[in-house]
């Protein structure tokens, strides 16, 4: 993939989102949400198009990249009930973290990011989860078309 001149892959791209997100990511959703709106409002069309999924945008090898990632030792993955978390839209969510190697590695892409594109990151992975998702179905409401939770969020962003 190639961003502002930079060759990145989804692999590159996951790392160096982690990275910027602080080290972690609370859900598969949210870190789906990130990477789209990285390709369609920072023009990161590298990015491959996400199809229409059950919530919203959808890219298959996201999840199949999050499973390289863990054999390698570069992330980890934990299962943690919401309550812990606070979030009541589901009973558990997957938190995404870089391990050591992986920080490493999340770092040194990181810093090969543009400027703007290390803010979004930063402001896209500091939001709620809903007004995340109330944005993508606000702005991309065709993404929404097969979303099982889009009368939740449709129309419902009001900034961040």
């Amino acid at each position: 993939m190639v961003v502002f001149g930079k060759k990145f892959t989804i692999e590159d791209i996951i790392l160096g989102v982690l990275y910027g997100a602080g080290g972690e990511i609370v859900g598969k959703t949210r870190l789906q949400k990130i990477i789209f709106l990285l390709r369609e409002d920072m023009y990161m069309r590298d990015i491959p198009k996400f199809s229409k999924g059950r919530f919203g945008p959808y890219l298959k090898e996201i999840d199949e990249t999050l499973e390289k990632l863990e054999s390698k030792g570069l992330i980890s993955t934990k299962k943690v009930e919401k309550e812990v978390l606070d979030q009541k839209d589901s009973d558990y969510a997957i938190v995404i973290s870089l391990t050591k190697e992986g920080v490493k590695l999340g770092r040194e892409i990181y810093e090969k990011f543009d400027e703007t594109v290390k803010r979004s990151i930063k402001r896209l992975s500091s939001q709620p989860l809903f007004t995340l998702i109330s944005y993508v179905y606000t702005y991309y409401p065709e993404y929404a078309e097969k979303s099982e939770v889009k009368e939740k969020f449709l129309g419902k962003f009001i900034g961040f």
